[in-house]
C-alpha cells in the first residue's frame, strides 16, 4: 500500500489506545461500556411493554420504539447524582457482598455477587442520559406492574434462569434506576425500597493522600482483592491495586517484563519503581500480610507515588 503520514493528533490517540490496552487495570470508560452491553445482551432480561400503563411509571421519560428497540430520553430538568456519592441498596439477599461500586461514570453502578457467582446490579441513569434495551420476547419472562416507594414501576421476572429487571424512577432527582439480577419479586421490591444515596465506599487500607485534582472514581473487587482508580478532569488517572492471594506477582512480571526499575523505600520497606515508554510509573511493594502485594501506577513523579504509597491505610474515616 502507498505510504501515508498520519497526523500528530491521530498518533497521540493511537498511543493512548495502545497504553490502555497494555494497562493491567481496565479503564472505567470501558467498564461503563461493558455494563451497557451487559444490559443489551443478557438473555431474557429486557422485555419491555409498549402499553400506556407501562409509560405511566416513567414520568418525564419519553420512550420511542425503533423496530425491536426502545429508546428512553428525558425531557425536563437535568438530574445527576453528586460526585463521590452513589445510590446503593441497604438490603440484599443473604450471601451477597460488594463486588463493584463506581460513582464517577456516566452510568454509576453498584454491583454485588454471591458465592455462586450470581450478580445483582443497580444502575443509575441521569436525566441527561438516554438508554436503549433490546426487546427479547420470551415465554419465561413475566411482566408485572408494581410499586416502589408508592410509585409505579415495571418488573420483568425471568423464570428460565436469566436475569430479571426492575425499573423505576425518582422524580425528585429526575433519575431512573435499573435493578438487574437473580431475585424474586419480594426480594426485588425490598432491594429497591432500601436504595439510598450514600458516600462512595472504598476498602479500609486505601491511600490516604492523593494529589490535588484527583477524585476517587470507584473500586472493583472484594476486601482481599481489589483495585481503586482516581481520575482528574483532564483524563489523567491513578490506579491502586491490592491482592492477598499472591496472584498479583505473576501479572506484575508479565506486564512489567523488560522494564528497568530502581529500588526505593516505602515506610522503610524496599519497593520497586518502574517507568514505561509512555512515562507511566509503576510502584510495587509487599503488603503487611504474607503473600499480599500492592501495585500503584500513574503519570506522576516518583516522590508523589511514594507519598501515596506511604499513606495507604493511614486515612481517617
Amino acid at each position: 500500500p502507498p505510504e501515508h503520514t498520519f497526523s500528530p493528533d491521530f498518533e497521540r490517540k493511537m498511543k493512548k489506545l495502545l497504553r490502555r490496552g497494555r494497562h493491567p487495570i481496565l479503564y472505567r470508560a470501558l467498564r461503563a461500556a461493558a455494563c451497557f452491553l451487559l444490559v443489551l445482551l443478557l438473555s431474557g432480561c429486557a422485555v419491555l411493554a409498549i402499553s400506556p400503563a407501562a409509560r405511566e411509571a416513567f414520568a418525564g421519560w419519553v420512550r420511542s420504539v425503533y423496530y425491536d428497540t426502545l429508546v428512553y430520553t428525558y425531557t425536563g430538568p437535568e438530574g445527576k447524582a453528586p460526585e463521590n456519592m452513589l445510590y446503593r441498596p441497604l438490603w440484599l439477599p443473604e450471601g451477597y457482598e460488594v463486588y463493584d461500586e463506581s460513582a464517577n461514570l456516566s452510568l454509576p453502578i453498584a454491583s454485588y455477587r454471591n458465592e455462586a457467582g450470581e450478580d445483582i446490579t443497580l444502575i443509575t441513569y441521569g436525566s441527561v442520559e438516554s438508554m436503549s434495551l433490546s426487546i427479547v420476547q420470551e415465554e419465561d419472562v413475566v411482566e408485572k406492574q408494581v410499586l416502589v416507594a408508592g410509585k409505579k414501576a415495571d418488573l420483568y421476572l425471568d423464570s428460565g434462569g436469566g436475569s430479571s429487571f426492575l425499573i423505576w424512577t425518582d422524580d425528585g432527582q429526575h433519575l431512573m434506576f435499573v435493578l438487574m439480577g437473580h431475585f424474586t419479586e419480594k426480594e426485588a421490591l425490598r432491594i429497591a425500597e432500601s436504595v439510598r444515596l450514600m458516600p462512595l465506599r472504598t476498602p479500609p487500607h486505601r491511600p490516604g493522600w492523593i494529589p490535588e485534582g484527583y477524585v476517587c472514581g470507584g473500586y472493583t473487587g472484594t476486601k482481599t482483592s481489589f483495585q481503586i482508580h482516581y481520575d482528574r478532569e483532564d483524563g489523567a488517572s491513578i490506579y491502586f491495586r491490592y491482592e492477598e492471594d499472591g496472584s498479583l506477582q505473576e501479572e506484575l512480571q508479565e506486564t512489567l517484563e523488560g522494564l528497568t526499575f530502581e529500588t526505593v523505600q516505602v515506610d522503610g520497606q524496599t519497593a520497586r519503581l518502574y517507568t514505561d515508554a509512555e512515562s507511566v510509573r509503576h510502584l510495587t511493594w509487599d503488603g503487611s500480610k504474607p503473600g499480599s502485594d500492592y501495585w500503584l501506577s500513574g503519570s506522576l513523579s516518583a516522590e508523589e507515588l511514594i507519598r501515596i504509597a506511604e499513606s495507604v491505610g493511614k486515612q481517617q474515616e
